[in-house]
This record gives structure tokens, C-alpha cells and sequence, in this order.
């Protein structure tokens, strides 16, 4: 019901994302290639497009404060938790998106980077996950 309520909220200038995309764990910071795995997600972006929720395989659960230098580009800073080689994990999250097609005014196609490391680890290995995928982004103006 909050989820709902969260997802919803933001309906009059928010953002909602879908991406697609190929992820790497332990792989280092570039995914190795567009073939498999698969990265899917989705980000819900609050009202006043400070604030982003994602939903994937690549970071798993996340929550990013949003800074948007320009209107084509943001940097989000959060934190996730994740599912790494070993297990499950809890650590920060950073990610990148940039808008380089904008067809509509309410709609963007999207390039996406994410990454998230492990601080916290159930079985304390090393773990860390990233992702770059395609996506169109549904804004609310």
C-alpha cells in the first residue's frame, strides 16, 4: 500500500522509467556484454525529480537522492540492497542517466549506468553489481 502510494504520488510532474540492458557482478565497472545476462528495471522519479526509486535486477532495491546538472542528465547517490556472487547485500548506489532523444515532451529515450557494492555482506564476501541499459522515460509535465 505505501509502494503504491509512492508510485503514485508524483503523477502530476513525476517520472517513470523502464530500461533494458545487460548487467555484470563482480565483473568490474563495465557489463560485458549485451547478450546475457539481462538487466531489466524500473525507476520512479518523485514530483520534483530530486528523488528516485529503483525497482531491478542491477542495483535490486534502491533509493537515490537526484541531482540534475542540466535538463538531459542526472547523478543519483543512494543507497541498495542487492543480490551479489555470494549473497544478498546492503551498500551505496550510484547511478547516471542521460537523455539523448526526446521525441516528445513527456517522453525520452534513456541511457542508463548503475552500480552498487556490498558494505554489508550475509556470507562477507565481496560483492558489487552494475548495469548500463536503454530506456524510455514517461514524464508527467
Amino acid at each position: 500500500m505505501a509502494l503504491a502510494a509512492l508510485l503514485t504520488s508524483g503523477a502530476e510532474a513525476g517520472g517513470h522509467r523502464l530500461s533494458a540492458g545487460a548487467f555484470s557482478v563482480m565483473g568490474g565497472a563495465n557489463p560485458v556484454s549485451f547478450g546475457s545476462p539481462a538487466e531489466y528495471s524500473y525507476t520512479y522519479i518523485n514530483n520534483s525529480r530530486d528523488r528516485e526509486f529503483v525497482l531491478g535486477i542491477v542495483p535490486g532495491i534502491a533509493y537515490a537522492v537526484r541531482f540534475e546538472p542540466s535538463e538531459r542528465w542526472a547523478i543519483s547517490v543512494g543507497a541498495a540492497l542487492g543480490y551479489g556472487t555470494a549473497s544478498p547485500f546492503v551498500g551505496p548506489y550510484a547511478g547516471f542517466a542521460f537523455e539523448f532523444w526526446c521525441p516528445l515532451d513527456s517522453f525520452c529515450l534513456t541511457l542508463d549506468y548503475r552500480t552498487a557494492t556490498a558494505v554489508y555482506s550475509y556470507k562477507k564476501a565481496i560483492s558489487g553489481v552494475s548495469s548500463i541499459a536503454l530506456g524510455g522515460t514517461l514524464w508527467s509535465r
